[in-house]
């Protein structure tokens, strides 16, 4: 049963439903919605839309398979960022706590007082056009500062020398964060720059001090989004003025401590850099795959066809027949192991264990919690199978395993 909202398709034997799905997708009907005050697409204009259908039932299981192959690539890419981004966020609140509870006793003071100078950007005059000719220095604006990037995009728009006088600017390892936005979810938006850049008054720069590292300022403007929210004016526009700004309360960790943070957080950005290009490749594959495909132009010949169903059986359940993706194993703590063993004789610490889980084919990705549980588990018992030692050569912590 389904609302009036909603029209139910039901194909007939000769097409099949998976390929049915990717069609419509493909060339959606949207430019078919009428103009009236409730937008609405009637039964007869959809009855009446034509996809492109190819005759070979064969053909539409194989461009099904093969589309629905490549969505699983990129499910699987995506998921590995979001995990890396939970590492870094659980490996932080690891080494210095809630930073609301502060559980670990850091001092926590003012923003001016041991944090940074905060620096408001402005606009140049528009009416002089001289102050925007040149592409001498970047001008940053909100959009520039995105919630899941660690580094300021390029600007749109560049200030001459003449509009740096009038213009503000601040240096590379600096933090912009939207202080004036429509909405609150703007909020708070952080990211760090990686070169000189000048800024709009729409933000709020942080320019840190000696002991303050840029990575764990980002990150806790990150973790502390909500925080940082609490502090805008309530009205229809969210402001935080500099002055509101400079006063909220931060921990400040060891500095140490704050430059081994650091280290894992360059790593997995790193990891994650590749991740993001490897996911935009992807993406655009599977475009132009798509493009082809419904255009007639793949050799599909060359793709195996899951299982060919004939069209006079199609009653059978969808189940039977629907394209699967290649997947070899379950994850389980016997996989695990199993993994683990294989690096007898070896040192080797969790981000390099975390790459060869990740590079396995299993039907599931492992969570990072439910995996860290595992290992701590390991290093107990009279016969742990997991120890840990400070390894002098590659200065840090590393596992081995006890065999």
């Amino acid at each position: 049963y389904v609302v009036n909202h909603l029209a139910t398709l039901q194909p007939i034997k000769n097409v099949f439903s998976d390929y049915l799905v990717y069609a419509l997708y493909r060339n959606k009907p949207s430019q078919l919605i009428n103009d009236s005050a409730y937008p609405s697409i009637s039964q007869k204009v959809i009855e009446e839309y034509k996809i492109p259908i190819p005759g070979n039932y064969d053909d539409q299981i194989r461009i099904a398979t093969l589309l629905s192959r490549a969505e699983a690539l990129i499910a699987k890419r995506k998921e590995s960022i979001r995990l890396l981004n939970e590492f870094i966020k659980s490996t932080f609140l690891g080494m210095f706590g809630d930073p609301m509870k502060n559980e670990k006793g850091w001092e926590k003071r003012a923003i001016k007082e041991h944090i940074g100078k905060v620096i408001t950007g402005n606009t140049p005059p528009r009416n002089n056009k001289a102050f925007y000719n040149e592409k001498f220095i970047e001008w940053i604006k909100t959009d520039n500062i995105f919630e899941n990037k660690i580094f300021i995009t390029e600007a749109r728009e560049y200030l001459s020398k003449l509009g740096l006088k009038e213009g503000r600017y601040i240096n590379n390892g600096s933090l912009l964060v939207t202080c004036i936005a429509g909405s609150v979810k703007s909020i708070g938006t952080a990211a760090l720059t990686n070169r000189m850049v000048s800024f709009n008054q729409q933000i709020n720069a942080i320019e840190p001090f000696d002991e303050i590292n840029s990575y764990f300022l980002y990150w806790f403007f990150r973790i502390c989004k909500k925080y940082i929210q609490s502090h805008a004016t309530k009205g229809m526009k969210k402001i935080i003025t500099k002055s509101e700004f400079e006063k909220i309360k931060m921990i400040k960790p060891d500095f140490n401590l704050q430059n081994k943070f650091a280290q894992i957080a360059e790593k997995v950005e790193s990891i994650k850099t590749k991740y993001e290009a490897s996911l935009t490749e992807l993406e655009n594959f599977y475009g132009s795959l798509s493009q082809r495909a419904f255009r007639g132009e793949l050799d599909l010949s060359r793709i195996p066809v899951v299982t060919a169903i004939k069209p006079e059986t199609a009653e059978l359940k969808l189940e039977s027949y629907a394209p699967k993706v290649e997947i070899t194993k379950r994850f389980s703590k016997k996989e695990l192991i199993k993994i683990i063993k294989s690096k007898s004789g070896q040192s080797f610490n969790f981000d390099e264990l975390w790459n060869r889980l990740d590079a396995s084919s299993f039907e599931e990705q492992p969570q990072y919690d439910d995996v860290k549980k595992m290992i701590f588990n390991m290093f107990e018992g009279e016969k742990p199978l997991l120890s840990q030692s400070f390894d002098k050569q590659r200065k840090e912590i590393v596992l081995r395993v006890n065999i």
